[in-house]
């Protein structure tokens, strides 16, 4: 077997997970504010505080 074969089919093989993060969780509640208001979005927080403590 060449060396890409075998590396295509550890691939086609390996196990695979679906890796996604939440803004909420990523983000200075400072950050996600800003970016709201900028882009005009309404968020479930009504503060900075609140953000903090959900």
């Amino acid at each position: 077997m060449k060396m890409a074969s075998c590396t295509e089919q550890f691939i086609r093989t390996v196990p695979k997970a679906e890796l996604h993060v939440h803004l909420q969780s990523t983000l200075e509640p400072k950050v996600l504010f800003r970016l709201a208001e900028r882009n005009r979005m309404a968020l479930r927080w009504p503060s900075k505080n609140a953000l903090r403590a959900a």
